[in-house]
């Protein structure tokens, strides 16, 4: 893959990622390089209040990206705790509530929804979370400038294809595939438009561990999507083209489980499925 194609790669995975902190604990046990011990205040909330940016994410399967990494592939990941236990976690403009509260006097335990709790550590002036080989480091103040890269070069296709693939249609939603593609980077994907049918606040997501591809078990990336009552979103998914090749024939026999949920989380239906390319019916 050239450079383009790695940068975007890499902001897909990051995207889903910082999505998933909601769902997985980060727990603070990793340590940063500070510019120095800050003293504790006499209040221990006061060393947490404020907007807090993430400067560096390691990952195992990423690597290593620095704010500038994120910030030119057009990422940013911000959290921002109030005084009375309110806040948001905003990633590139998605931006939600959370409740949070202290473990300790070193220790934040944020939480977006009724989910398990992610901990966050304060080491250095700085708030840590590491957990299966996944580090996250955010710095106080919103980092994030107006004047920061965001990427370039094109982003066209490099081939697509209309489908009409009914996946799901009921009181809650519509889920329709409409479109197969090969992106410019040489991944190919599929695009699922979701349309919530209901008056609240909807989630689609795949099923972990439901989904292959071609025989083998494989999960799509960036298939989950938020939407409010009364609208839809088209949501793009794709696999790794160096992975399942680089065809639009590579989207063969996909089958897999979508999951629909509350803002919470909890499932509310389970869909099933299926597409392979070029097939009849």
């Amino acid at each position: 893959m050239n450079a383009a194609s790695i940068r975007t790669s890499l902001a897909r995975r990051l995207g889903a990622l910082v999505v998933l902190v909601a769902l997985v604990a980060l727990v603070g046990c990793g340590a940063s390089k500070g510019m120095g011990t800050v003293a504790p205040s006499k209040d221990p909330k006061a060393d947490f209040l404020g907007t807090w940016t993430a400067v560096s994410v390691s990952d195992k399967d990423l690597g290593d990206l620095t704010l500038e990494d994120m910030t030119g592939l057009g990422i940013y990941f911000r959290i921002t705790l109030v005084e009375d236990g309110t806040g948001t976690i905003d990633l590139a403009g998605d931006v939600e509530d959370l409740k949070w509260s202290l473990k300790d006097d070193t220790t934040v335990l944020i939480n977006d929804s009724e989910t398990a709790a992610s901990s966050l550590e304060l080491k250095d002036g700085k708030l840590v979370g590491d957990e299966d080989g996944t580090k996250m480091v955010f710095e106080k103040g919103d980092l994030v400038k107006e004047d920061m890269p965001k990427g370039g070069g094109s982003t066209d296709d490099k081939a697509s294809e209309a489908v009409d693939y009914l996946i799901a249609d009921d009181e809650l939603a519509t889920i329709r595939m409409t479109e197969v593609f090969v992106d410019f980077t040489g991944d190919p994907g599929f695009v699922v438009n979701f349309k919530n049918n209901s008056d609240k606040s909807l989630r689609i997501w795949s099923q972990s561990e439901s989904f292959s591809i071609n025989g083998e078990m494989r999960e799509p990336i960036g298939l989950f999507e938020l939407t409010k009552p009364g609208t839809y979103v088209d949501c793009k998914a794709f696999y790794d083209g160096a992975e399942v090749g680089h065809e639009l024939a590579s989207l063969k026999d996909i089958s897999g489980k979508i999951e629909l949920m509350d803002e919470d989380y909890d499932v509310l239906r389970t869909y099933d499925f299926s597409y392979s390319y070029g097939a009849k019916g």
